[in-house]
């Protein structure tokens, strides 16, 4: 259901609030929210259910774990750090390229590139926590935003990550006879945000490079019209999850434990968002 639980920080009308403005949509898309708890949680710019899975991890291991301040990159219109900011109740700071966050003032967010590699870390204290929510594959340095998460995590700091998935049934399909998947077109227009292709193996072993250990991989499907791979799935997982198993075989990797059945579970097959936990390495 459509609500519109948070107050939003008075400003200047900007483009969002122009008569027929293109972003009403998304805005709408923004301020759909999921139930956790007594309160609701807007979905913002990514798929529905990702914000509400992280408030809830921070409201389950936040104050077991001493994290008191994140860090949200890129925040966008700065909907999730308001949240927790309210809810969570965690120092915040919402970080973007962008010059005016919708949602959050001017005292919780700062304008910087986490990917340039000029960046002066005296200026960015130690957090507990650094989310990144949908905004990772915008970065055109990946492995240099990685390690600026890193360096400014605390001991026993967290990072979460999450991104869309291009190994669907349905982008397997499109790639197979159009050499596209559902996010990355075939053709990119000039001006168009950047959109790294970031297959989850690829983003493992990013992370893992940078210093961090994966505790957790979770899934989400976004939408119900993403529901009609869920049957051929059923007759084509199998023989992924044979792969899987005898994968030592056909491919050199220095994974551990059961993180390759974490990383390929069955809803990988239909699921079109993924959220990984992580933490420091180091400090596990």
């Amino acid at each position: 259901m459509f609500r519109k639980t948070i107050i939003p920080i008075e400003r200047e009308p900007g483009l969002a609030g122009q008569k027929n403005s293109p972003l009403k949509a998304i805005e709408k898309k923004e301020l759909t929210t999921d139930r956790v708890g007594v309160f609701h949680v807007p979905q913002g710019n990514t798929t529905r259910g990702v914000n509400a899975y992280i408030v809830k991890y921070l409201l389950a291991h936040a104050r077991s774990r001493g994290w008191k301040r994140l860090l949200d990159i890129p925040c966008g219109n700065g909907l999730f750090a308001q949240t927790v900011k309210m809810h969570v109740g965690m120092d915040v700071l919402g970080a973007d390229i962008l010059l005016d966050p919708k949602y959050l003032s001017e005292k919780f967010y700062q304008r910087i590139d986490a990917a340039s590699p000029c960046i002066d870390q005296g200026k960015h204290p130690n957090f507990d926590v650094v989310t990144c929510i949908s905004g990772i594959m915008e970065f055109g340095n990946t492995s240099r935003f990685l390690d600026f998460c890193h360096e400014n995590l605390a001991d026993g700091g967290g990072l979460i990550v999450s991104n869309d998935s291009v190994q669907t049934l349905q982008d397997r399909i499109m790639f197979f006879f159009l050499g596209r998947t559902r996010r990355q077109k075939l053709l990119r227009l000039q001006g168009e945000n950047i959109w790294n292709l970031f297959p989850l193996g690829m983003m493992i072993r990013l992370l893992q490079d940078s210093g961090f250990k994966v505790e957790g991989i979770e899934y989400f499907v976004g939408k119900r019209r993403n529901y009609w791979m869920l049957l051929p799935s059923v007759f084509l997982y199998p023989f992924q999850l044979a792969y899987i198993v005898f994968s030592g075989f056909a491919e050199k990797y220095n994974l551990k434990g059961d993180l390759k059945f974490k990383m390929y579970p069955f809803r990988s097959m239909y699921c079109t968002h993924y959220v990984v936990v992580c933490r420091k390495s180091s400090d596990i």
